[in-house]
């Protein structure tokens, strides 16, 4: 497995594989408005576009950017809710989610795993790991 950390641009992301040709789950804590969501929905929209298919796995969202129901709708972009991935540290939860993450993965059988924001980042890089995913990206968004 080959981890890398990139920049939040589409291209950074263009740059590592062929985007036709290719599956990409994002996973991140939170789609609340502005930042990272941002970061995540332009590029999931931006990659469906040129032919990826793209999931988001994301935890329990306090103020959604977008309706997220119809935006997935829309672009045809599957959102996995993990109602158990958190900001906050909490093992029980922390590992609940790891669980589900890992069983997303290995459902939706990604080329590459990108993970944004930090908790996002560590448990999604794990179950990454656990469930075989042969690429993983981090983009830490709110550096």
């Amino acid at each position: 497995m080959r981890f890398v950390t990139a920049p939040a641009s589409a291209s950074s992301v263009r740059d590592l594989v062929k985007i036709p040709d290719c599956s990409i789950l994002h996973i991140i804590t939170r789609l609340d408005r502005g930042g990272s969501a941002d970061v995540v929905l332009e590029l999931a929209r931006y990659l469906v576009s040129d032919g990826a298919r793209v999931g988001i796995a994301v935890g329990k969202t306090v103020d959604p950017q977008d309706d997220i129901d119809a935006f997935s709708v829309r672009y045809g972009i599957p959102v996995f809710r993990v109602p158990e991935l958190v900001r906050e540290v909490s093992p029980g939860r922390d590992f609940t989610a790891l669980c589900a993450l890992r069983s997303i993965i290995r459902r939706f059988h990604p080329d590459i795993v990108h993970t944004h924001t930090s908790k996002a980042g560590i448990v999604g890089r794990v179950a990454a790991r656990l469930a075989g995913s042969p690429r993983v990206v981090h983009t830490p968004d709110n550096a």
